[in-house]
């Protein structure tokens, strides 16, 4: 690879950026993944970031706080630039202002990286991110596709209002991202 060449991170790099949604990283290697597989740790949406370096093509890394992680885009890049997923994943705008607007229940499940029904499209993206390009090809779909880990796979659907109607899957995949709020929480 030329040295002189831009990557993905340059057109981002010294600038106070935030993620879009909850995040989750491989607490062994520090990578987060296109797929976003639910792991252990979490960096929540809207926290602020910067991106200090780009390593191959498809690699970018990421620091807050005193932490950092690797982001890497290794299974959607037929569908999309890793650029286009970069700037899906890394806003210039806060959007911890816009998540303080929404219904407390939907608060909550964003805060848990969960799905509620009812919840909007942009909801969903805030509490557990892009669906993978490689398995849903558009935001517009009606039904997006989740790998939450090996083997397991959940389908989020929305419904002629635009809200989540279904989570289907896998009863222990379906757990892992379907919010139940707390008795005498107010909607």
């Amino acid at each position: 690879m030329d040295s002189t060449a831009p990557t993905p991170v340059d057109a981002l790099r010294d600038k106070q950026l935030y993620l879009c949604c909850n995040l989750f990283i491989e607490p062994s290697s520090r990578w987060i993944s296109d797929l976003n597989w639910r792991q252990p740790l979490m960096v929540p949406a809207g926290t602020p970031v910067k991106a200090t370096a780009g390593g191959r093509k498809t690699r970018t890394v990421i620091t807050w706080d005193a932490a950092s992680a690797t982001i890497e885009h290794r299974y959607g890049t037929r569908e999309e630039s890793t650029e286009d997923f970069l700037r899906k994943l890394l806003l210039e705008r806060d959007p911890r202002p816009i998540i303080e607007q929404f219904p407390p229940l939907v608060r909550h499940a964003i805060a848990a990286a969960k799905v509620t029904p009812g919840m909007t499209r942009t909801q969903v993206l805030m509490a557990i991110g892009h669906p993978p390009t490689n398995a849903t090809a558009s935001p517009t779909m009606r039904e997006w596709v989740y790998f939450i880990g090996p083997g397991q796979r959940v389908e989020v659907v929305f419904g002629a209002d635009g809200g989540v109607s279904e989570v289907a899957g896998l009863t222990t995949a379906r757990a892992s991202v379907l919010f139940t709020p707390q008795s005498g929480m107010r909607q």
